[in-house]
């Protein structure tokens, strides 16, 4: 019975650490370039690239390198698909 607990709970150990990484912020910044007419807006950046499109008051959160989630420069929360730079209104 011990011999099938350790494999289960190291596999299970593992998970948890990977799903805990996902959400992070570490690798998504704001820029100095401002959108027009509003300095507190800033163009987001993952991985010192910017994002196409993307400009943000307020990074929230993040999931993994697909999905981040901010404050517009319209002041709504929006999802944004890190690769095409596409958004949508809403929360991770």
């Amino acid at each position: 019975m011990n011999r099938l607990l350790v494999p289960v709970l190291a596999s299970a150990l593992v998970a948890a650490v990977a799903c805990g990484k996902k959400d992070t912020l570490t690798d998504y910044s704001l820029g100095t370039e401002t959108y027009p007419n509003q300095a507190d807006c800033r163009q987001a950046f993952y991985k010192d690239r910017p994002i196409p499109s993307v400009f943000l008051k307020r990074l929230v959160k993040a999931q993994g390198a697909e999905r981040l989630e901010g404050i517009a420069c319209h002041g709504v929360n929006i999802v944004i698909d890190v690769k095409t730079g596409s958004w949508k209104e809403g929360r991770l």
